[in-house]
C-alpha cells in the first residue's frame, strides 16, 4: 500500500471588453448577424455550428500547464477557430437547440481525474456571462465512439481567465477564455480509451460558447478527431470534424494516490471513558471490495498498524481505534494521535465511502464528519473562521513536505472580503493542529481564511469549532484559485 498523497471558490469574472472590437465596428452587429444568416442559408447545420477549420491559423503562443497533478491529456490551442458546445445554443441553426462536443483520450493505467482546462470563446457576441456552468461527462469507448456514462457532474468554473489573446472569428474579434474546472467528485478511470463530453450553459442569452481546436499531445486518442451531438446530454453521436479540442486533463495515479484520510485522530487507550475515534467504511457497490487500513504517526513516516479487510456488497464496517490491537505512540498524557488512511487494495476509492467521529465520553462531547479524499489536496483552500466561545482548531495537512518542514501562508478576510491579516508559517509537517489564535493572532470573530499551500505539493484544511465542549461543528476547506 503506497501512502503518498495527491492533490471552490467560484470565480465570476466581470464582463471584459466591448462586444465588438474596433476592427469589426464598421461592420457592426447587424453585419455580424447578416454574415451568420448567410452562412446558415448555404451550409448544413453542423457545418455552421463548427465555424470551418479552414478559416483559422495555428496559434504560436505556448499554452503552458494550468491544472494540478499529472497531465493525462494535453491538447493546447491550435487553429483560432472552434466549435459551439452549448446546451442551449441560441445561435445553432434550427432544429438544433444544442450542440455538444466530445473528444477522446487514452490512459495506460488507472487514474483519478481531478481537474480539467478548456480553451474557448463566446461567438458571435463577445459576451462572457457573469455566471456559468460546464457539464462534464466521461464516457467509455465503443469502437471509436462515445458509449456508456462513467462519471457526470455539473460544475461552476474554479477560475475563468481572459488570456489577452484576440481571435478573429469571421471578422469578429473575440477574447480567448480559459476555464479551470475542479471536479467535485474525482473520476476514477481504469486503463483504456474514454471520451469527455462538454456542455456549457449560462442564464445569458447569446452567450454561446465555443471550444477551440487543439493540437494533439499527451493522451490524445484518435488524432484530429472529435464527435458532436445535437441534444444535451449527448445521445446520438456523429463524426464532427478533423480536429482535436483544446483541453487539458490532470489527475493522479489511482493505485498510489486515491484514498480516504482521517487527520488528527485521538485515542486514550487506557481509559474507557477517555477520548477515542470511531469510523465507518461502506461499500456502495454490488460486488465485494478489498480494502486496506493504515494508521500512521503525525509525521506520516511510521505505520503503526495495518489491516486488510473485505466488504461485501452494501456492507458497512465500524472501527473503534481504542479496540484495535496496535502499539500506538502515546504522549505524556497517554493520548495517541496521528493519521488514518483507507483505500481499496487495487487503489482508489471507487464504491467506498465513510465517516468518522471523535468522541469524549467523559465530557458528553463528539465531533466528526465525512472522511477527506486524498486526491483533494490542492494549492489553495478556503474555510470559515469563527469562535463559539472556547476557540477554533484547524487540522492542516500538507502533501509530501520535506523532512525539514514546509511553509504555508494564511490570509484572513472580513465577510466583505477585506484583508484583516496575512501570516506565514514555516516548519510545517504532514499534519499540523493549530488554534485560530496560533494561525492569526488577534483575528476577528468571524470571516474567511485563505490558505496558500503552493510552497509544497498542495494541502487541505479541516476546522473544528466548539463551544465550551458542549457542542461542535466541523467544516472541510474548499479548493480555490
Amino acid at each position: 500500500m503506497n501512502h503518498r498523497t495527491a492533490e471552490s471558490l467560484s470565480a465570476a469574472a466581470a464582463v471584459r471588453r466591448a462586444t465588438i472590437r474596433p476592427r469589426a465596428c464598421l461592420r457592426g452587429l447587424a453585419m455580424t448577424m447578416l454574415t451568420w444568416l448567410a452562412l446558415a442559408a448555404t451550409l448544413s447545420a453542423q457545418e455552421v455550428a463548427q465555424h470551418p477549420a479552414s478559416f483559422g491559423a495555428p496559434s504560436d503562443k505556448s499554452h503552458g500547464k494550468f491544472c494540478t497533478g499529472e497531465l493525462v491529456l494535453d491538447q493546447g490551442p491550435g487553429a483560432e477557430f472552434g466549435l459551439w458546445s452549448e446546451s442551449t445554443c441560441t445561435g445553432c441553426p434550427s432544429p438544433a437547440a444544442a450542440q455538444i462536443l466530445a473528444d477522446d483520450f487514452v490512459i495506460d493505467r488507472a487514474m483519478v481525474i481531478t481537474e480539467l482546462v478548456i480553451w474557448g470563446y463566446h461567438w458571435p457576441l463577445n459576451n462572457p456571462p457573469p455566471t456559468e456552468t460546464w457539464t462534464v461527462i466521461f464516457h467509455s469507448d465503443d469502437a471509436g465512439s462515445p458509449a456508456g456514462v462513467v462519471s457526470r457532474q455539473t460544475l461552476t468554473p474554479t477560475l475563468r481567465t481572459d488570456t489577452d489573446d484576440d481571435l478573429d472569428i469571421l471578422d469578429i474579434i473575440v477574447d480567448q477564455q480559459r476555464w479551470i474546472l475542479h471536479l467535485a467528485e474525482p473520476a476514477h478511470l481504469a486503463a483504456g480509451t474514454y471520451w469527455i463530453e462538454l456542455a456549457h450553459d449560462s442564464p445569458i442569452v447569446d452567450a454561446d460558447t465555443s471550444i477551440r481546436y487543439g493540437e494533439p499531445g499527451i493522451g490524445t486518442g484518435i488524432p484530429q478527431n472529435h464527435f458532436s451531438a445535437f441534444e444535451s446530454p449527448g445521445e446520438t453521436w456523429g463524426f464532427s470534424g478533423s480536429s482535436d479540442l483544446a483541453l487539458q486533463v490532470c489527475g493522479a495515479d489511482a493505485t498510489t494516490l486515491g484514498g480516504f484520510i482521517i487527520p488528527g485522530f485521538e485515542v486514550e487507550e487506557a481509559n474507557p471513558a477517555g477520548p477515542t475515534t470511531l469510523f465507518a467504511v461502506r461499500n456502495t457497490g454490488d460486488e465485494s471490495v478489498d480494502f486496506e487500513i493504515g494508521i500512521f504517526d503525525e509525521d506520516f513516516e511510521v505505520e503503526m498498524y495495518h489491516q486488510s479487510l473485505t466488504l461485501a456488497p452494501a456492507q458497512t464496517r465500524f472501527t473503534n481505534l481504542r479496540n484495535i490491537p496496535a502499539d500506538l505512540d502515546l504522549d505524556d498524557d497517554g493520548i495517541a494521535s496521528g493519521i488514518v488512511v483507507i483505500q481499496r487494495s487495487d487503489g482508489g476509492t471507487a464504491h467506498l465511502t465513510g465517516d468518522f467521529f471523535q468522541v469524549d465520553d467523559a465530557n458528553n462531547f463528539a465531533t466528526g464528519g465525512q472522511m477527506l479524499r486524498l486526491e483533494n489536496f490542492c494549492p489553495h483552500q478556503t474555510i470559515r473562521f469563527l469562535d463559539f466561545g472556547s476557540g477554533s482548531e484547524y487540522q492542516i495537512m500538507l502533501r509530501n513536505p520535506p523532512a525539514s518542514g514546509s511553509s504555508f501562508t494564511v490570509t484572513a478576510l472580513t465577510p466583505a472580503g477585506d484583508v484583516i491579516a496575512e501570516v506565514s508559517h514555516s516548519g510545517a509537517r504532514h499534519l499540523n493542529v493549530m488554534s485560530l489564535g496560533e494561525l492569526l493572532p488577534g483575528s476577528q470573530f468571524f470571516g474567511t481564511l485563505v490558505f496558500d499551500f503552493s510552497a509544497s505539493e498542495g494541502g487541505m484544511v479541516r476546522g473544528k469549532y466548539s463551544a465550551f465542549e458542549q457542542f461542535s461543528v466541523e467544516l472541510n476547506g474548499n479548493c480555490a484559485n
